[in-house]
């Protein structure tokens, strides 16, 4: 193997370690709703949907807001403008 050939298959190599290293230590967040996995275990909340109970209103923003993410008539004073998880959500006056 030519010494081009080492260095790119040992990059590519140390690429998929840091990969996996960094899937293992960071949290994941499937539905993008800003609450990790395992916090949505924990708040028993769908990690497959960013609006667990279908009000439209984030998951972790629910939280935040002390509404309940499991109830749809629960809703806090924010609106999440298009489902794209917390950083999409603005105040709105009641």
């Amino acid at each position: 193997m030519t010494p081009l050939k080492v260095t790119i298959a040992t990059s590519l190599i140390a690429a998929i370690i840091v990969g996996m290293l960094y899937l293992t230590i960071s949290p994941m967040d499937t539905d993008g709703d800003g609450l990790s996995n395992s916090l949505e275990k924990k708040y028993g909340t769908n990690p497959k949907l960013w609006d667990s109970d279908g009000d439209n209103h984030c998951d972790s923003v629910e939280i935040r807001e002390k509404t309940n993410p499991l109830d749809k008539n629960s809703v806090p004073g924010i609106e999440c403008c298009d489902g794209g998880g917390p950083r999409y959500c603005v105040k709105i006056r009641r």
